[in-house]
């Protein structure tokens, strides 16, 4: 998953590297922790305030376990996307990074997924996240309703990037993607030390290079 990045990270000091460690040794770490600890190896974060955005935007889904699926995908394009205005851009590294996403609702479509599927889960409802070539959704276990992430209408999924064509991803998948996409374009802006702490915490994963698609 590469994007451009900012040419000047600020890389946090080695203590930081166990709390990701630790993460990405958990069988099934959650989106939000497993993120928000990647991003403090690059620079400092306020998880606090993260975690309690994520919470506002759960509050804000209250009621959604009840509705049907279809109306579930519409709610979450509504609130997420035209009153909270999430939008979906590849440039600079603040687009991979969660905490400044949730700031400043700018963020990699990959990113926004996310934001999506941890405010769901924050309001009762456990939420899948998947991709197809080059979209980013996040819809109920088996694709039934899908949201694709960055335009406001639900999809169905019996369109072209139905469930046929889609690939879930667990937390450790994404974190894998977003640290091989840093890391190469770290190398190629010439910025060795911030392209090798990449890489490190890459190699911490549990993940196989090929189960990675987009």
């Amino acid at each position: 998953m590469e994007q451009p990045v900012d040419p000047e990270p600020q890389l946090a000091g080695n203590s930081r590297l166990p709390a990701f460690a630790t993460m990405a040794r958990r069988g099934e770490p959650p989106f939000d922790e497993l993120l928000l600890a990647l991003a403090s190896e690059f620079r400092w974060v306020d998880r606090p305030r993260a975690l309690e955005r994520l919470d506002e935007l759960g509050r804000q889904l209250f009621g959604l376990a009840v509705l049907d699926p279809g109306r579930r995908a519409e709610r979450l394009a509504t609130v997420l996307g035209s009153e909270n205005g999430f939008e979906a851009t590849r440039l600079g590294s603040a687009t991979v990074f969660l905490d400044q996403v949730l700031q400043s609702g700018r963020g990699h479509p990959a990113l926004l997924a996310v934001v999506y599927l941890e405010a769901a889960r924050r309001a009762g409802v456990e939420l899948v996240l998947y991709s197809c070539a080059s979209s980013w959704y996040v819809g109920a276990p088996g694709a039934r309703e899908l949201v694709l992430v960055g335009r406001e209408e639900p999809l169905e999924s019996d369109e072209p990037s139905g469930p046929a064509v889609l690939q879930s991803h667990c937390s450790h998948e994404l974190a894998y993607g977003i640290l091989e996409g840093l890391a190469g374009v770290y190398l190629r802006l010439g910025r060795v030390a911030p392209a090798e702490r990449a890489l490190q915490l890459r190699n911490l994963l549990p993940v196989h290079p090929s189960t990675f698609g987009p």
